[in-house]
């Protein structure tokens, strides 16, 4: 995400990632709802985004951050809900 605000939600998007999203939760015992909302904020769902600082993907993860938890594949989309998910954890 470039232009610096949240994208829009938008519903199909959201339904593509959700049962990616509820797993994740469930995995990491986070209400799937607050993972829903950081995506949202983040990319607007949007796998390939990439912020000016270089954060990638639906939770706009860091490489550095991913690498830390030894996760490197963040243009994949259950690889980036996880390494986020790790840092909520």
């Amino acid at each position: 995400m470039k232009s610096g605000k949240a994208p829009a939600y938008d519903p199909k998007r959201a339904a593509i990632y959700s049962h990616l999203i509820a797993q994740t939760a469930r995995e990491f015992k986070l209400d799937a709802n607050l993972l829903h909302s950081i995506v949202t904020v983040e990319s607007g769902y949007n796998p390939q985004a990439i912020s000016a600082k270089g954060a990638v993907g639906l939770m706009q993860v860091l490489p550095a951050t991913g690498a830390r938890f030894g996760i490197s594949a963040l243009d994949d989309p259950k690889h980036n809900l996880r390494a986020r998910a790790i840092c909520v954890f």
